[in-house]
């Protein structure tokens, strides 16, 4: 069946409205219908005066290419909703090998919980991960990749605008030991008095080895697993 959010339907809540109508007649969870209430605030992007906005943001050519390539990410990051919601409700959608947290299992959330308590979390997590035979990175040390599948790996996970993520981190941060620990990062990051930082070090590599430019780097569209995972861990 098609739902459409056009013509007659559409207005002020009407993927909500639709959520809730596919939630009852199919009897869905939340998640199945999340499509929808994600569609309600992209259609804000189109009706809402953000247009007016982003005139005032992009002053120049640096910024207008920053929102450039934010506004294609998102196009990119919404296909792929659209994609796996048609997919939940078809019943044909992967369910994720591990549910969090497990059954019997509880763990401190929110702003109660500790550094100490998520660290303990996160190693519980990482441990009960199943273990694949084989990763990307581990064909690539193992020698078993082909130069071009070293070139995909290089392109996708090596990123040349480290510092401001770091640095947005960092401004945020205010639990002394995680602040020390991203400043470390920031640091290693950003380099210092005659010395390069690292994303300088890994274009030379990528340049050198792998015969990628730096332009080409900064022109490359990672999946949009990696494009959107990006952004939520910003």
């Amino acid at each position: 069946m098609r739902c459409s959010t056009s013509g007659g339907t559409s207005g002020p809540g009407s993927a909500s409205a639709v959520a809730e109508y596919l939630k009852r007649a199919w009897n869905l969870d939340d998640d199945a219908v999340a499509y929808w209430r994600a569609y309600e605030d992209f259609r804000g992007f189109v009706t809402e005066p953000v247009w007016e906005l982003v005139r005032e943001l992009a002053v120049d050519g640096t910024q207008q290419g920053v929102l450039r390539t934010t506004l294609h990410h998102w196009l990119l990051v919404y296909e792929n909703m659209r994609r796996a919601w048609n997919e939940i409700a078809a019943g044909r959608y992967a369910l994720p090998d591990v549910v969090w947290p497990p059954k019997g299992a509880s763990f401190q959330a929110g702003t109660e919980q500790t550094h100490d308590e998520m660290l303990e979390e996160l190693g519980a997590f990482c441990l009960g991960l199943t273990r694949p035979a084989e990763t990307a990175f581990g064909l690539l040390i193992s020698g078993k990749a082909s130069l071009e599948a070293a070139k995909e790996l290089v392109r996708d996970f090596i990123h040349l605008d480290a510092t401001r993520n770091i640095a947005g981190q960092l401004s945020r941060q205010t639990t002394p030991r995680a602040f020390r620990a991203i400043a470390q990062a920031f640091a290693t990051e950003s380099g210092g008095y005659l010395t390069r930082n690292h994303m300088e070090i890994w274009a030379d590599f990528a340049e050198r080895a792998l015969g990628i430019t730096r332009e080409e780097m900064f022109r490359w569209t990672p999946p949009t697993e990696t494009i959107a995972s990006g952004y939520v861990t910003s």
